[in-house]
């Protein structure tokens, strides 16, 4: 709460040795490693949530979802989400940020990603376009009503190319 992010960080640590499997405290060093810049550190520890999630509740799953999309480290975010959805497969908010992150890998915006990308690259971005119309169809299943569940469903027709049903 003080900010102190250094002597979080060993705090954070040192509790960890004693009860390596405390989920807040995970949670809680990898914000404190995200606080001081350490990005690579704080993916770390997310990925070891998301690859132990079994006592992780489905909310803890989104919120770390969340906060990976933010940090743009999108393929994360996915299995974040994914994993939170195995335990809550009808969560509505779940569901339609999990295609935002599939339509984050299929589309860059920023210059150098869009720029001449390789087969696998095209190959990966293709995978997450169809995804990205599977979890949009998904979500048009649990809240049909909703306009942007109907417009992801565009952008995912959009995305695979099939400018008819767009």
């Amino acid at each position: 709460q003080q900010e102190n992010w250094d002597s979080a960080v060993v705090w954070y640590e040192a509790y960890r040795e004693i009860k390596p499997d405390d989920r807040d405290a995970m949670v809680g060093v990898a914000f404190t490693y995200e606080s001081i810049g350490d990005t690579a550190r704080a993916l770390q520890v997310y990925e070891e949530i998301i690859t132990n999630s079994e006592g992780a509740s489905s909310n803890d799953l989104f919120s770390i979802g969340v906060t990976l999309f933010n940090a743009e480290a999108f393929e994360l975010a996915v299995r974040a989400f994914e994993a939170g959805l195995a335990k809550n497969p009808y969560h509505r908010d779940g569901i339609y940020n999990l295609g935002q992150s599939y339509f984050a890998i299929a589309s860059p915006v920023n210059e150098e990603d869009a720029a001449e990308p390789t087969a696998e690259e095209m190959a990966r971005r293709t995978q997450a376009a169809q995804d990205m119309l599977e979890t949009a169809r998904r979500l048009v299943e649990v809240d049909p009503s909703n306009r942007d569940a109907l417009m992801m469903l565009a952008q995912g027709w959009q995305l695979t190319g099939d400018d008819d049903s767009t």
